[in-house]
Order: C-alpha cells, then sequence, then structure tokens
C-alpha cells in the first residue's frame, strides 16, 4: 500500500516492540478500505513515555495502540479518559481529540467478544484470572460488566492480586472477587476435589509462555487445570501456549489470544476513523494474522 503526504498516522506503543501483529492488522484494514493511513510500531521507553505523546501528537497522529508496559503509566499524560478505561484503569488506545489524546479501553471488548464467539456464557459464571496487570483488569471489569457470579485472582505477588480484588468489589459494588497468591489456590472451592472439575472459565493473563519462553506457564500445578471447563489465553504468539496445553490435557476447552487481539485492533481502527470495518474485511485480516503466526 502507499500512502499521501496528506495521509494520516497510527501507531503502536511499547516497550520493546517485540513480534507483534497490529502494523499487519491495521494496515489490511486501511488497504481494504482504501483508506490513506498507515499504521507504524513506535518502540518507546517508559521514561520517554511523556515526550513521546508529546512528539506523536504535534505530529498530528490519529491515534496509537497502547501496551506493556504502558497501560497504566499513560493515563497520566492523556486529556480525558472514556468509560471503558475508568471502568478498567488501564488504556490501550488512544484517539486524537482536540485538547489531546482521548483514552479508551478496547481489549474489554475485544476479549468479551471473542470469548461469547465461542458460545461461553459470561452472565452468572464462575472465573479464575491468573494475573494482575493491565490486561487482567480488563477481564476483570469484563467480568462485572457480563454479570459473572464470583472471580478469583491469582497473582505471583498477592498484594497486587488484593488491590486488583478491591477495585473490582468497588466496581461490583458488593463482594465479588479474592485475591490470591500462586500458592493459595487450595482456597479456590473444589480444588483437589472431584466436584471441583470443569467448574470454572479461566482466563490467563500474563506473558508467561510468550515467544520466544513457550514451554513457560504462570502456574504448572496438574490439580489447578482440572478446574477449568473453558481456558482463555490472551498470548497470541505461540498460537497454542502451555497454559492451553496444560488445559486441553485437563479436559477444558481452550481459546486463544489471536481473537482477542483481532477485536480489540477492530475497535480501536473504528474509534480512530469513526466507522464500521465490514465482517469479510475482518475475517481477511484473522486469516493473514494466523499466516504470519506460521
Amino acid at each position: 500500500m502507499s500512502i499521501s503526504a496528506r495521509g494520516s498516522v497510527c501507531g503502536l506503543l511499547a516497550y520493546p516492540i517485540g513480534h507483534s501483529l497490529s502494523p499487519d492488522m491495521h494496515n489490511y484494514f486501511s488497504e481494504k478500505l482504501g483508506l490513506d493511513e498507515v499504521y507504524i510500531p513506535l518502540q518507546t521507553a517508559p521514561e520517554d513515555l511523556k515526550k513521546a505523546l508529546e512528539g506523536t501528537y504535534a505530529m498530528k497522529f490519529l491515534g496509537m495502540n497502547v501496551t506493556i508496559p504502558h497501560k497504566q503509566a499513560v493515563i497520566a499524560y492523556l486529556a480525558e479518559l472514556d468509560e471503558s478505561a475508568e471502568m478498567v484503569g488501564a488504556v490501550n488506545t488512544l484517539v486524537r481529540t482536540e485538547g489531546g489524546f482521548r483514552g479508551y479501553n478496547t481489549d474489554m471488548y475485544g476479549l468479551t467478544r471473542s470469548i461469547k464467539e465461542s458460545g461461553v456464557k459470561l452472565s452468572g459464571c464462575e472465573a479464575v484470572l491468573i494475573g494482575a496487570g493491565g490486561a487482567a483488569a480488563a477481564a476483570a471489569a469484563m467480568m462485572v460488566k457480563e454479570g459473572a457470579k464470583s472471580l478469583f485472582i491469582l497473582n505471583r505477588t498477592p498484594q497486587k492480586a488484593r488491590a486488583l480484588a478491591e477495585r473490582v468489589n468497588s466496581l461490583a459494588g458488593k463482594p465479588f472477587a479474592v485475591g490470591l497468591p500462586f500458592d493459595g489456590l487450595a482456597a479456590i472451592p473444589g480444588y483437589g476435589t472431584e466436584a471441583g472439575n470443569g467448574r470454572y472459565l479461566v482466563i490467563q493473563s500474563t506473558n508467561r509462555g510468550m515467544s520466544p519462553n513457550t514451554e513457560d506457564a504462570a502456574i504448572e500445578d496438574r490439580a489447578f487445570y482440572k478446574l477449568a471447563h473453558t481456558a482463555v489465553e490472551i498470548i497470541f504468539n505461540p498460537g497454542i501456549t502451555r497454559f492451553m496445553k496444560l488445559s486441553k490435557a485437563a479436559g477444558a476447552v481452550t481459546i486463544g489470544g489471536l481473537k482477542m487481539l483481532l477485536y480489540q485492533g477492530v475497535r480501536a481502527y473504528e474509534l480512530w476513523n469513526n466507522l464500521i470495518i465490514p465482517e469479510d474485511i475482518i475475517e481477511g485480516a484473522y486469516k493473514l494474522m494466523e499466516e504470519k503466526l506460521r
């Protein structure tokens, strides 16, 4: 594709950039929709985040995606927050406005759509969340919004698990979530018993198992995986993570992270351009990303 001197620019702020499929996806959207727009990766160290935002705004960037490690730190430099970002407490999409960038969270939309598309009912479900970072915050907020029954949050640092649980309980307006350390699995009802088999929707939101460390998993305990009826992974590379392998071996249905990446990107692109992407173009972008991962 080509872009003119009057074309729009969007980008990805991350550190390190690593292997991202976002440029492939967004540039595919622009090509198929016939828009004069390009999407570029922008490796940005944490200490340079403010300067990067000031620079991209001055250069008239239409919008940006924000990922690890900037999803929460970026909030301090934004002109305003959308309801989705306020609910999650983390931002992954920036949209240019008159006074600065407005922050959104499209991770929650992407995760919700990918799970529902797989036929999983979120209303009334019991869930377990691995991790307590920005992606975990989106998953936890989704559970509240969709009317889940309960949520156990597991994290290597128990203070972070408890802090996210407190935030979620405040959001829900009732006791809803419990924060636990990885060695506190016995506190989850059904753990280690036949009664717990297939009881929970389990979401893995850490970066453990991401390429190139594909043999890693945040939790190795085989008894834990028996709790899951459905196991959702947010990592998209590799397409099948160790978490997914352990879950499938225990009898769970597994959902990979590529659809979440796709749908959060769809929503971001629609926000930047004030349009709706046709389903055939969305499907084409998904096939392109699958090919890139191979």
